[in-house]
């Protein structure tokens, strides 16, 4: 049973993602409800936020970027068992790690907030209990559906279901991306599922990373973040997100049959690194 006493006890691994998928949910489930116990847990989840921000500030990975990583990482309220991995650490050590963290995030940095949320909205599919809100299997269907909701055009998505039984639209929902409410398509790839989020350039200024990274690339952006393979690309007046464990090149595919008019980005830089890897 999870409890505001024992919830602690958890969150160092339920951020690192080594907990069994049942225990995960309950935390889950726990936090959508417990205001305290949800700030805790966004105050933990700022220390890796902040590492990130500071190392992928222009300039090399020295020493003096990291003191200021450590000493920022105080006003953060963690656990010491957190702190701990950091401390302790000389300078010659520091300057590796820093450069080791740089590597595996910056390639994703362009359009990570976006990412980060998209990835909360896929984990909610993932859950065994969960449903969509509008069942559909065309496109036309799903367009006429989000229309009534936010008059949003979504992209056409029938071209993934021409793919015989590899692909197929399993319907849709609004959900709620960092306070806005943006269509969410569902469909599975070889059972495997996949969320596609459609933003309005009104919703792309609550991700101004996102937004930054759009405004000089207009091709099919992939790349990895820790489990999660995703596509960025605009189609048309929106902006399409795809987030799924199914290959980068599957996600561009389904890009290309949406609307996307090129196939990937050759300019943008690739990353395939997983946490843990």
């Amino acid at each position: 049973m999870i409890n505001c006493r024992n919830i602690h006890e958890y969150l160092s691994r339920y951020l690192d993602k080594e907990l069994d998928a049942n225990l995960a949910s309950l935390i889950t489930g726990h936090l959508s409800k417990c205001p305290s116990c949800r700030s805790y847990f966004n105050s933990e989840s700022g220390l890796e936020k902040k590492l990130i921000e500071i190392l992928s500030q222009p300039g090399r990975a020295d020493a003096e970027m990291w003191n200021k990583a450590v000493s920022s990482l105080v006003t953060v309220r963690v656990k010491p068992r957190r702190l701990t991995y950091f401390i302790p650490l000389t300078s010659a050590a520091l300057i590796m790690i820093a450069a080791g963290l740089f590597f595996l995030f910056s390639p994703a940095s362009s359009s990570l907030d976006l990412l980060q949320a998209s990835e909360q909205v896929h984990q909610s599919v993932l859950r065994p209990n969960f449903k969509v809100d509008f069942k559909a299997d065309s496109s036309d269907a799903l367009t006429g559906y989000f229309k009534g909701q936010c008059r949003i055009e979504t992209p056409d998505c029938d071209g993934c279901t021409m793919q015989k039984n590899t692909c197929r639209i399993r319907g849709g929902r609004m959900c709620l991306l960092k306070q806005r409410q943006v269509p969410h398509i569902i469909m599975d790839y070889d059972a495997t599922p996949v969320s596609v989020l459609v933003l309005s350039e009104e919703d792309l200024r609550s991700f101004p990373e996102a937004a930054s990274h759009l405004s000089r690339c207009f091709e099919i952006y992939t790349t990895r973040l820790r489990e999660f393979n995703y596509a960025l690309v605009r189609i048309g007046p929106n902006i399409v997100c795809a987030v799924s464990k199914v290959d980068q090149e599957v996600l561009a595919h389904l890009m290309t049959d949406m609307g996307a008019t090129v196939r990937s980005c050759n300019e943008c830089p690739k990353s395939t690194h997983s946490e843990g890897r």
